[in-house]
C-alpha cells in the first residue's frame, strides 16, 4: 500500500509541471568583456569592459517535453564615459530574438535547460553604436516549477557576440515563467 502511495505521490508531482505555450521574462546585469567603440570611446576606469542592464520578455511553446522554442524583445543598456572629456553616454538597442532550448536533464521539479538564439539590435538613441546588428549567444536556465501549477522561477546564465563589432558580453537573470 505504501509503496503504490508513493508511486501516486511522484506522478501527481510530475503532472503539476505544466507544459505548453507559455510567456517568460527576465531582468538583469550584462557585462561587455570588449567595449562597444563608438568613435574613441572606453569603458568607465580606463577598463576594457562596461556594464550595463538587460530587460527581456517574450512568448515561447514546448514542443514535447524536451525542446521548446520561443520569440521575445531585449532591451539592452550600456553605460560608458568619453575618455576624451569625461561625458557620461548611455547606449541602448532594442532587438527582437528568436531562442531554442534543450532540456538536460531534472528532477521532479528542478530542469536544467540549455538554449540558444540569435536576434537583431536596433540603436536607439542618437549614439549609433556597435551593439546594433545581428546577435548570437546561448547559455543555460535552472530552473524551478513551484507549486503554483503554471509558474516557474529560475536562473539564467548566458553569453553573446554581437556580430558586427565582434563584442562579446555575459548576463546573468533571474528568470519567471508563466505556462498556460
Amino acid at each position: 500500500k505504501k509503496k503504490v502511495d508513493d508511486e501516486t505521490k511522484k506522478v501527481a508531482e510530475i503532472h503539476a509541471v505544466e507544459r505548453g505555450r507559455f510567456m517568460f521574462g527576465n531582468i538583469g546585469p550584462v557585462m561587455m568583456l570588449s567595449v562597444p567603440t563608438v568613435a574613441g570611446l572606453s569603458a568607465q576606469a580606463n577598463s576594457s569592459s562596461a556594464m550595463g542592464n538587460k530587460v527581456g520578455f517574450g512568448y515561447g511553446a514546448d514542443l514535447g517535453s524536451l525542446v521548446s522554442i520561443g520569440v521575445g524583445l531585449n532591451h539592452w543598456f550600456v553605460g560608458f564615459i568619453d575618455d576624451r572629456t569625461g561625458e557620461k553616454l548611455d547606449m541602448s538597442s532594442l532587438e527582437p530574438f528568436a531562442k531554442l532550448y534543450f532540456s538536460l536533464f531534472g528532477k521532479t521539479r528542478f530542469l536544467t535547460t540549455v538554449f540558444v538564439e540569435g536576434g537583431y539590435a536596433l540603436p536607439m538613441g542618437s549614439v549609433t553604436m556597435e551593439l546594433a546588428g545581428p546577435r548570437v549567444g546561448g547559455g543555460l536556465v535552472f530552473e524551478y516549477y513551484t507549486a503554483l501549477r503554471h509558474f516557474s522561477i529560475g536562473l539564467g546564465i548566458s553569453g553573446n557576440y554581437f556580430l558586427t563589432g565582434g563584442n562579446i558580453g555575459a548576463h546573468v537573470s533571474p528568470t519567471l515563467k508563466y505556462t498556460f
